[in-house]
């Protein structure tokens, strides 16, 4: 036999195994963000699903939704009352001045009363 070729063997395994070794370390890396990824998923739906529940519970002695309802309503009543449909449009065109914090706070409320959530979606639709 050929005295060299078993060191060269010994150093084409090592080549080759050293290889294996920084591949089988990327899918370990990749299997263990995989496994991060979900863990989040899982409490940010853990974290919506309470959210929605105390939302439940909340309304139930609520009457805050009501409130929004009837408020949002008069408007749109008063559209249809001859004589009252101008100060409507006066109405809007003067809120439109209104600043944008104090417009934003308002959606806020209608969002923290009616879903959250639902709002949301609604935004990330509007950006696709």
């Amino acid at each position: 036999m050929i005295p060299f070729i078993g060191p060269i063997i010994d150093l084409v395994g090592n080549i080759f195994g050293g290889v294996n070794d920084h591949f089988k370390a990327k899918r370990e890396l990749k299997a263990a963000e995989l496994v991060t990824k979900l863990a989040i998923m899982e409490r940010k739906q853990t974290a919506d699903i309470d959210w929605d529940q105390q939302a439940l519970i909340n309304a139930q002695t609520s009457w805050k939704d009501e409130y929004i309802l009837i408020i949002f309503s008069i408007p749109l009543i008063m559209s249809f009352i001859p004589g009252l449909a101008s100060y409507v449009g006066d109405g809007f065109t003067q809120l439109s001045l209104a600043p944008d914090w104090y417009k934003a706070s308002i959606g806020i409320m209608v969002a923290g009363s009616y879903g959250y959530k639902k709002l949301m979606d609604f935004f990330q639709k509007k950006k696709k």
